[in-house]
């Protein structure tokens, strides 16, 4: 972990998804967007080519010390004006958290990495051919890549005791439409490491981003990550 992020207090630790809920509260957005084919729908298909020209350059306010810095990233243009009312938001009502410029990610063409998905994926012997000798850190996107360029992700894997179809499991962040806030402070810990695993993401901010239609990703543990829930555009 870098040194140059550090953890701004009051921090917590929720061992379960009902002590997220006793410090933070009931979610206040439903999660409706939640199937690739209501995605699509939304927001195009981002296992085509033609997905490109959707994912645009956003230049967001309010980072650094004195939050007069910016930050740019590549998000899905439906979001933009949503996500610069978000952080302007931030910027002004959110005085005593930085946002962090080094640690703060948009688009990614990649699967899911919530455990039984990496079970399903980061450990199945289809991935033989492109797996490294050690660790694996890269393993969502390189082989949400890797079956883009074989034609699978419309083949079928076993998941969690049944067949689902692979482009189920891409992550928000392929359609451009997750973020994710101070990423080194609000890790997404393994579920063995949930009780001990510190993050500090301001209650405030999780508010602002509902407001404008996220789903904070801290009820399932991914502290730092934010992804847009509703099926259409507010």
């Amino acid at each position: 972990m870098s040194t140059d992020f550090k953890y701004q207090p009051p921090t917590n630790t929720c061992g379960t998804k009902d002590d997220v809920i006793s410090l933070f509260g009931q979610p206040n957005i439903e999660r409706k967007l939640t199937s690739f084919s209501a995605k699509k729908k939304l927001l195009g298909d981002p296992t085509s080519s033609e997905f490109k020209s959707q994912i645009k350059k956003i230049t967001l306010p309010g980072f650094g010390p004195k939050k007069n810095q910016t930050k740019t990233l590549r998000m899905h243009s439906k979001l933009h004006k949503l996500l610069t009312s978000a952080f302007t938001n931030i910027k002004e009502l959110v005085s005593d958290y930085e946002l962090y410029l080094g640690c703060t990610y948009g688009t990614y063409f990649r699967y899911s990495k919530n455990s039984t998905t990496r079970n399903a994926i980061k450990n199945n012997s289809d991935y033989d051919s492109i797996r490294p000798n050690g660790d694996w850190p890269d393993w969502a996107h390189d082989c949400a890549e890797y079956d883009r360029k074989k034609n699978r992700l419309d083949g079928t894997i076993p998941y969690n005791g049944r067949q689902l179809v692979r482009r189920e499991l891409l992550s928000n962040h392929s359609f451009g439409t997750a973020i994710d806030i101070n990423a080194v402070t609000n890790p997404y810990p393994s579920r063995s490491r949930r009780a001990t695993t510190s993050f500090d993401m301001r209650k405030m901010i999780i508010g602002i981003m509902e407001e404008h239609g996220f789903y904070w990703g801290g009820y399932y543990h991914d502290y730092m990550h934010f992804e847009y829930m509703l099926d259409k555009i507010i």
